[in-house]
């Protein structure tokens, strides 16, 4: 694993704002790109009856939104992966203020989507795709019951200053636990795009988002090439058998993909009933050069979970940087 920023930071006199969490982290060697992926919790879902903890200000699209701008302005990354997306115009016009170009793909019948943008002197946009995973679950002949309304997204950029060319994926999985085996077909279907739009050995890829999976469930350990463990699905038999039917049909990764958190962490996704890992960025054929470190839990716990003052949604931002020149 690449080094790790210590970016957080405890005030002694317990008057903790933003910036105490979040340190910016200007760090623009020239070697070196920053890719950042943050659910920032739809304001359609942002509701008492899911955060009933929160305070009510904690939950107001005014608030969060601005501190979720600032948290983005903070980090300055080169490339941002966002999922649950809603009131894009808003955010377009903001990121355009920061210099960002945004290409969003709203979730079919849904508000929200998933959202990447990058930095407009760094980067030329080469191709651009989005991918509907219900039509992908209609062709692969799955019943109505595995189409979900998810979506991902894959860019291909060129760096302006050295001209290699960036591959980047953003995913936001199905959340429900039940369907173990709707989330293996959909990282299924990002991994082989993925490798489908990899042309030479000197471009970079890295996919990311919101998986709703665990680190030892199988859509975590397919990315890592393992074969899905089927004594690990406390599901019904047509779960099992489809699982293994995926991966017989689609074979394991073609690449070596690794993780930019490794071990992964605890949790990125804090809230009263679940605290898990779920979000990740995964990178092939390049050098990891550091991660922003997950906050201490007990700064999660100050207002019992998340979103709360200082957190403006239930998951955590992850970022990396790498090695552009490897």
């Amino acid at each position: 694993m690449g080094q790790v920023i210590n970016s957080i930071k405890t005030n002694p006199s317990n008057n903790l704002t933003m910036q105490n969490h979040y340190q910016p982290q200007f760090i623009n060697f020239r070697h070196t790109i920053s890719i950042l992926s943050y659910n920032i919790l739809a304001a359609i879902y942002c509701e008492q009856q899911y955060f009933s903890y929160a305070q009510n200000q904690n939950l107001q699209f005014a608030n969060r939104s601005a501190k979720i701008i600032n948290q983005l302005k903070n980090f300055n990354p080169d490339i941002f992966c966002l999922q649950e997306v809603d009131n894009f115009e808003f955010y377009k016009e903001h990121f355009k203020k920061l210099n960002y170009n945004s290409c969003y793909v709203q979730r079919p019948q849904r508000q929200d989507g998933c959202l990447i943008a990058f930095k407009i002197e760094k980067f030329k946009l080469v191709k651009y795709s989005e991918y509907s995973l219900d039509k992908m679950a209609l062709n692969y002949g799955l019943s109505v019951h595995y189409q979900r309304q998810n979506v991902f997204q894959i860019i291909k950029l060129e760096h302006i200053l050295t001209k290699k060319q960036l591959i980047i994926g953003n995913i936001h999985i199905f959340w429900n636990p039940d369907l173990d085996d709707l989330k293996f077909f959909q990282i299924v279907q990002l991994v082989q795009k993925m490798e489908a739009e990899k042309e030479s050995d000197d471009q970079t890829l890295i996919f990311c988002g919101d998986f709703n999976s665990q680190p030892n469930s199988n859509p975590i350990q397919y990315i890592q090439q393992n074969q899905p463990i089927l004594e690990r699905i406390e599901k019904s038999q047509n779960q099992i058998k489809l699982q293994n039917e995926i991966f017989e049909h689609y074979g394991p990764p073609k690449l070596n993909w690794q993780s930019a958190y490794h071990p992964f962490p605890k949790f990125t996704n804090y809230t009263q009933n679940f605290k898990g890992c779920i979000d990740y960025i995964f990178y092939h054929n390049t050098n990891l050069e550091r991660i922003l470190r997950i906050p201490d839990e007990k700064l999660l716990q100050q207002e019992v979970a998340l979103p709360n003052t200082f957190f403006p949604s239930d998951h955590l931002p992850i970022l990396a940087y790498f090695d552009f020149y490897y």
